[in-house]
């Protein structure tokens, strides 16, 4: 057991604890005697057994008191007397019991959700707890809208599949819950790095198997405005499958890499009932292909005819794309600003459309000229200190 990351609340001894908690959960109207000197694992049950009828009447404190109580007691009789998977079990369902509510960190669920992070990072013997615990701490900070506060990554969890015996199957679990409660939180690009680690544990001949989540995947990066790697994910088996079993899938993926509004439009048009299934709004999904048909403009040139820009863009008035402009001023990937006396927009970018073969080859020039650099550099050092040496047995003789 990793304990450090358990704080011990009380000193006070164990029988004592357990009978404040026994009078604690009676003051809220659900009577409670624990059987002196019967197992703390049977007496933790009980105590377990009563959350239904004690959380609605608890404030936020005392759910934090009350349930730290019992982690120490947990973490101060381990040495003694540890409880079974079983008890883990109740203990983990118990904390998601609905009346653990709220939003935020100083709310009943987010209070749980810390818990049951400390008990996924601290029950390193007791993987089948981990994993447990690893799943409805996502569930409650999901719920509780905390998941920035969630202190687990990718090379967490690549410790513990190296740790443990997970199988494979386990780990796409746990991969998968990951990856769907970062992009439900709004935090698509970590989201989808960690949809790319799930879809790197299936071989050539399961890759049927990855079809709803790419699709889950790609209708994420297509909703949000401050993500741009659809040549990336194009380039994945995954993404590539879909060509053969979800053709419209691909199309549109291949439109939102490269494409234009203008070809989304006919896209659209002659596919409704697929921009159903992809289940997002038409009218967002029309503002984020001129988002990044403004891209594109950006990487040929930063300053485009007026007239121009509302032709590949739809627009009938000037007046539509500046409250375009105003609805999307949030975008961090592309700014936009009008010159009324020469009928022109300047249009800047911060991200690229594609990491295209050229980008490539710029980038592995530049390493070269780098690493070339470095090692002139090493070279040029070990001549000084050779000349040191020399020196120094110069003037000793």
């Amino acid at each position: 057991m990793d304990n450090k990351h358990i704080i011990v609340f009380s000193s006070v001894p164990e029988a004592e604890q357990l009978k404040d908690i026994a009078a604690f959960i009676s003051s809220k109207g659900a009577p409670l005697k624990l059987k002196e000197g019967s197992p703390k694992a049977s007496q933790l049950n009980e105590i377990i057994q009563k959350f239904p009828q004690i959380i609605i009447k608890m404030e936020v404190d005392e759910v934090e008191k009350f349930l730290n109580s019992i982690l120490t007691i947990l973490v101060t009789s381990m040495t003694e007397e540890v409880p079974d998977v079983s008890f883990f079990s109740k203990f983990i369902t118990a904390l998601q019991h609905s009346d653990f509510d709220g939003k935020g960190s100083d709310s009943k669920a987010g209070v749980v959700a810390k818990i049951l992070n400390h008990i996924f990072l601290s029950y390193t013997d007791m993987p089948e707890v981990q994993k447990e615990a690893f799943f409805a701490a996502l569930n409650m900070y999901v719920k509780s809208g905390t998941i920035a506060k969630l202190n687990i990554d990718i090379k967490v969890l690549e410790s513990y599949f190296s740790a443990y015996p997970t199988s494979i199957e386990e780990r796409r679990d746990i991969l998968r819950a990951f990856y769907k409660a970062l992009i439900n939180n709004g935090r698509v690009g970590e989201g989808t790095r960690v949809c790319f680690e799930l879809f790197k544990t299936f071989t050539s001949s399961e890759i049927h198997m990855t079809v709803e989540d790419a699709k889950e995947c790609a209708r994420a990066n297509i909703k949000d405005n401050n993500v741009i790697i659809f040549d990336t994910m194009l380039k994945l088996p995954a993404f590539e499958n879909l060509k053969k079993v979800a053709p419209l899938w691909h199309e549109v993926l291949t439109i939102f890499m490269n494409g234009n509004y203008i070809t989304y439009a006919a896209f659209a048009t002659k596919n409704p009932q697929f921009i159903k299934e992809l289940g997002i709004d038409n009218a967002v999904l029309e503002n984020r292909m001129r988002n990044l048909t403004l891209v594109t403009f950006a990487e040929k040139k930063s300053l485009t005819p007026v007239n121009e820009v509302l032709k590949q863009l739809g627009f009938k008035t000037q007046e539509d794309f500046e409250l375009y402009q105003v609805k999307s001023w949030m975008n961090n990937n592309v700014t936009t600003r009008i010159n009324d006396i020469t009928k022109q927009v300047y249009i800047e970018k911060k991200n690229h459309r594609q990491f295209n073969q050229a980008d490539y080859n710029s980038l592995s020039k530049n390493i070269d000229v780098a690493i070339a650099f470095c090692k002139n550099t090493i070279e040029n050092l070990e001549s000084l200190a050779s000349s040191d040496q020399l020196g120094e047995v110069s003037h000793l003789n």
